[in-house]
Order: C-alpha cells, then structure tokens, then sequence
C-alpha cells in the first residue's frame, strides 16, 4: 500500500484526483451538520419531510445513472462530466442557501443532488482510465483502495469544518461554502486533469437489471438485495443523527461535526484490515460481521444516553462501512463471474434502493414515535441483510478462481 501511496505522489493524474476527492469530500460534507437541521428548524419540515427529501433524491438518481451511463461512453473526455457535476452541485447548494420553503428544497433536492457523485464516480473511472494507458493494470485495485482514503480523509475534515463553522456562521452561509468548494473542484478539474478518452465499456441500469436475473447471476441478485437491507440505515444518519444529538443529548454544533467525523478518520484504518481479513477468512464472512456491526449499531444508538456513547459507536460504524463496502464491492464482483463491470452497477444501484428503503421505513417510525425509536428500523433490516448474506458466503472459490483466470 506504501509503493501504491508513492506511485500516486509521483503521477501526476492520480495526485490531482486524490486532491479532488479529498476537497469534493469536504464540499459535500461540510453541510452534513446543518442540512437536516436547517430543514427541521428553518423551513419547518417534519422528520418525514427529511427522511423523503433523501428518498426523492435516491430516485431521481436512478435517472441520472441513466443519463450518465450513456454519456460517459459517448464524450471524448471525463474531465467534462467531471466540471459539470461539480458545478451542478455547486449552483445546487447556492440555490439552497436562499430557500425559505421546504418544497423548494425538496425541488432542488430532486433536480441537484441527485447528482451528487457524477463528479466521484468519474474521477474513479477517469483513475481506471490512466491505468489503461500505462502498466498499471496489476494496480488498480490498490490504488482505487488509496484514492478511496483521500475521500474518507474530507469525510473526517468536512464535518468538523462544518460544526466549527456553525459556530460563527448560519447554514446558509455553510452552504455557501460549499458551493465556493465545489466551483475550486471544477475550475481544476477542468485545468489539471488529463484528457483520457473513455475506456470502460458501462451498460445503463436498465440493462444491468436485466442481466442480473440470468439464472448464473443468481447470486449477485441475493447479495444485492442484501446490500438494500445492510445499508438502508446510511442515510439515517445524515438525516436523524443531527436531530437525534440535539433534541435527545444537546449537542452543541462543534459536537455534532466531531461527531461524523469520527468514522471516516477511523475508516481510514479499517479500510485496510478488512481487505486483510478478506484475504484470510473471505469477503462472504467479513460482509456478515459488517451486518453484526450494523445491527449492534443502530441497536445500541437507540439507547444511546450520552454524546460518548454515539462517539463509540460512530468508530463500530467505520468498522461497518469498511466490511460493508470496502469489502462488499469485491465480494459482489466475485459473486459477479468476472463481470466486474456489472457487479459494481449492481451494487451501487443497491444503495440507490437502500436509501428510499431507509429513508420511508425509518421517516414514518420517527414521524409516530419519535427519533430514536426510528433507528430500530435499520437494526431489523441488517439483521435481515444478515441471514440474506449467509446464501452466498461461500459462493467465494468459484467466482474467485474465475475472476483471477480471466485477469490473467
């Protein structure tokens, strides 16, 4: 992981991602602190009005995976989907800093933040790009694994940037800042990155749906499915958790930036000891000690009675990520039989559907009966993911020996 960390230094196109990653991180998580808050106390809404925010956002995404799966094959270079989602995103939140109703946020929400990786994903991509065209492709896992970092990185420095600056500013003036940060990340997109014509070959959602119900796909649709149950509760987080640790623990704002920040610094060194334990045991068991992680998680925080309880528990949920993702996309592309390509679509579509999941389930609970009741939804739903998990455990050996052959 060092030479891979010393490789990115000395290339020129993988340092400028990783910086990019590093602040698109921070520009998207600097608002995480305010972003449920200011639509609860500003504009009113209710916890079902921000639970359904996030879930019109997940759907309209579908769409724009849509959209962008066509364009990426058919423009001569990423940096131009790269620019512009950056600034889309960028307009978005400066729109939302001058919003004094709800349904307009929720209309910005649908028509903005929908989009809201086009610019990491395709800074991913464009990485895969630049292995193409030189003798990197033996490297590419790793140094996806080592870019990855730089975004959890901004994940540790947003928050707390935000909750720091909640001190002195309003949310519309952090949305604001992040606008100035995702017009930074544009401008140098647009004058750093290297123009790579597009190699990868992506099918539409549509056509990954498709291919997923082949009788061999079988157990790629089971783990996906899974995935909608594992990670239906990510985005409760960014929805309750700051409501959760004002109304239940006042929470101060530095708190509440402190405490998103905990898992993304501590994902950085559990990233790595997944991919070890992976290697050891097999992704199929490392995924389900990530669901045991989860339910325990949400089990625990709603019980939490103290600021220190959630900052425990926000380190186990790094611990979930890493098993979860770090770990599960190599998994589902095992379970995939060498189609990498379908497998991560699959995957990520998966987390589009967990967050409509997530976001309807746990809204009307905390809408009935309050917050905290709202995080026993995703502890069933991880339980649920749990036993799902254990029909493809050990489908490992013959995806694996497939994938390796073919790479060969």
């Amino acid at each position: 992981m060092l030479l891979i960390a010393k490789r990115i230094v000395s290339v020129s196109a993988y340092r400028w991602i990783f910086i990019l990653l590093f602040f698109s991180a921070i520009a998207s998580s600097v608002v995480v602190p305010v972003l449920a808050l200011f639509a609860t106390d500003i504009l009113g809404a209710s916890k079902l009005d921000v639970t359904s925010y996030f879930a019109l956002n997940a759907l309209a995404g579908v769409f724009v995976v849509l959209l962008v799966g066509k364009l990426s094959d058919s423009l001569s270079s990423r940096r131009v989907l790269i620019f512009g989602g950056f600034i889309w995103l960028g307009l978005g939140y400066a729109l939302l800093a001058s919003t004094n109703v709800f349904m307009q946020m929720r209309l910005i929400g649908i028509l903005f933040f929908s989009a809201l990786e086009i610019g990491n994903s395709q800074l991913f991509a464009l990485a895969k790009d630049v292995a193409d065209e030189s003798v990197d492709h033996q490297t590419v896992s790793s140094t996806t694994s080592v870019l990855r970092m730089a975004y959890s990185m901004g994940w540790v420095a947003g928050p707390a940037v935000g909750g720091f600056l909640l001190l002195h500013l309003d949310a519309r003036d952090i949305f604001r800042v992040s606008t100035t940060l995702y017009f930074l990340c544009a401008a140098m997109s647009i004058l750093l990155l290297p123009s790579i014509r597009s190699t990868l070959n992506q099918n539409t959602a549509l056509q990954n749906v498709r291919q997923l119900f082949r009788r061999e796909q079988t157990p790629l649709l089971i783990f996906s499915i899974a995935v909608i149950f594992l990670l239906s509760g990510d985005v409760l987080r960014v929805a309750f958790l700051p409501i959760f640790l004002e109304e239940n623990l006042q929470a101060t704002p530095n708190v509440l930036g402190a405490a998103f920040s905990i898992s993304p610094l501590l994902q950085v060194l559990f990233m790595p000891l997944a991919g070890v334990l992976a290697d050891r045991f097999g992704s199929g068991k490392v995924v389900l000690s990530g669901a045991v992680a989860g339910f325990v998680y949400y089990l625990c925080l709603a019980y939490a009675t103290a600021i220190w309880h959630v900052y425990l528990l926000q380190g186990l949920y790094a611990f979930v990520v890493a098993s979860v993702i770090g770990v599960g996309i190599g998994h589902a592309q095992i379970l995939g039989h060498g189609e990498a390509g379908l497998a991560t679509s699959s995957y990520f579509s998966a987390k589009l559907v967990a967050v409509v999941l997530g976001s309807v389930l746990s809204g009307v609970v905390a809408e009935r009966y309050g917050v905290r009741s709202s995080f026993l939804v995703p502890a069933i739903l991880c339980a649920s993911g749990f036993l799902i998990v254990t029909r493809v455990v050990t489908a490992k050996p013959r995806g694996y020996q497939e994938i390796h052959s073919g790479s060969q």
